[in-house]
């Protein structure tokens, strides 16, 4: 079992970078430039203004993303700890294992769910 715990949690952190690193690429604004005047009108059709170009969006989609593979992960987990309790066969330490891969499973969905309502609720009033 702690095998793959150790195991979620390299995936959940591979994909984790993964989803953040193309967050810098952000950092290359064409808008500016365009707005300034320094290219050509042909040039600036190609850059248009997207939802991507705001701070609020580059805060909420990383964090998004994040709490919906928090979500998946949780629920996997849910579904593990059914398998495990179906499968115990009575077997006490077995059915102990089962009941608390479910409550934390539970309590992970429960403190994934607070901290996307806490990070919302700073982002709205940053933000507007």
């Amino acid at each position: 079992m702690r095998k793959i715990v150790v195991l979620a949690i390299i995936i959940v952190e591979i994909v984790t970078v993964a989803a953040v690193m193309p967050m810098t690429v952000q950092a290359a604004r064409l808008h500016g430039a365009c707005d300034s005047g320094d290219y050509g009108k042909e040039d600036c059709d190609l850059v248009k203004h997207n939802e991507i170009d705001n701070t609020h969006s580059t805060i909420s989609t990383p964090i998004g993303w994040a709490f919906w593979l928090l979500i998946m992960i949780s629920v996997i987990m849910v579904v593990i700890g059914g398998f495990k309790y179906v499968t115990s066969q009575g077997n006490q330490q077995q059915l102990k294992s089962a009941k608390d891969t479910i409550l934390y499973a539970i309590v992970g969905l429960v403190v994934a769910i607070s901290a996307r309502a806490i990070v919302q609720l700073v982002v709205d009033s940053l933000y507007g």
